[in-house]
């Protein structure tokens, strides 16, 4: 994920905001959610990942397997690029964990596309390889350009409606005017509320505007972006703080992907995340392996310590 991305990173403090008085209104609605959280990478088949999340010599077809047993989703965004077939989704699902789950993106022909009279017809075709997998399907998303403003907000709404029940999805914005206060606007989280989507968050220094805390269904997404600073740490302590009070508020399945733009970096940072997040959450058994592995520390200072 390139968006917000920056180099230098200016030295303050990242925190996470508040969540907002809706959602708290939101999360004090009698849920009785399942409470998992789902914990991923958005790329496969690292060639640093070798002795750690896959054995060494591990043949190509075998990776999504090893990459399972570790982790218990993967963000799926080769499908942003092409198209899976109805094959390869099974393929997939057969290789994976019993309780894995995958977020696939949605493909740009459709996300830079909305308005087309294919748009829809591409969509449902989209769903019919994406549902193969079937109890292993996670979520969704819906990324559209940092140009998409509400503006075109029609475009989106007349979309949405046209594919509502198809999948469960997740709508990425990214543009300044979808945001006030680190919340989306009332009016798109009324639509998704109604047709029954959620909205995906995205933490990126870069990009502050779009970090927001706005729940409208028992389901989140999370794409986080980590630069390797000390302020990461900061970041995924608060998010491992805020994830616990949504869980113990009765949310069903959160997702959680981390990118940085070192893969290797990855599988240990996601490690010490999860022990965050274990420390509390009994419903995250299943994330345990994941503190199995044999990880290096990083050269840099371990603040890996915030209340629970």
């Amino acid at each position: 994920m390139h968006f917000g991305r920056c180099h230098p990173v200016p030295e303050k403090s990242y925190p996470l905001p508040t969540d907002g008085l809706r959602t708290q209104k939101y999360l004090s609605l009698p849920f009785s959610g399942k409470g998992k959280v789902f914990i991923g990478a958005p790329i496969l088949g690292q060639t640093e990942w070798q002795g750690i999340i896959y054995p060494h010599g591990a043949a190509s077809g075998n990776l999504l397997e090893h990459y399972s047993k570790v982790f218990n989703s993967l963000e799926l965004n080769s499908s942003f690029y092409a198209q899976p077939s109805i094959t390869q989704v099974k393929k997939w699902k057969q290789n994976t964990s019993p309780n894995f789950k995958f977020a696939a993106k949605v493909p740009r022909q459709i996300s830079e596309g909305l308005s087309s009279r294919e748009a829809v017809d591409n969509f449902d075709a989209f769903a019919d390889a994406i549902n193969a997998f079937e109890e292993k399907l996670g979520l969704t998303f819906l990324q559209l350009s940092e140009s998409f403003s509400p503006q075109r907000k029609d475009q989106l709404y007349e979309f949405l409606s046209k594919i509502k029940g198809r999948l469960p999805l997740a709508v990425e914005l990214r543009h300044p005017s979808w945001f006030k206060e680190h919340c989306l606007i009332d009016e798109l989280v009324n639509h998704l509320y109604v047709n029954q989507f959620v909205p995906v968050i995205t933490d990126t220094i870069g990009k502050r505007h779009a970090l927001h805390t706005s729940l409208c269904g028992q389901k989140i997404m999370i794409r986080f972006l980590a630069y390797d600073h000390v302020s990461d740490e900061q970041r995924l302590g608060e998010w491992a703080h805020r994830i616990k009070h949504w869980v113990h508020s009765g949310m069903d399945e959160i997702y959680f992907f981390l990118h940085h733009e070192e893969h290797k970096k990855i599988p240990l940072m996601l490690q010490n995340f999860v022990r965050l997040l274990l420390d509390g959450l009994e419903s995250c058994g299943d994330l345990k392996s994941i503190l199995d592995l044999e990880l290096a520390p990083m050269e840099q200072p371990d603040l890996f310590s915030f209340p629970n």
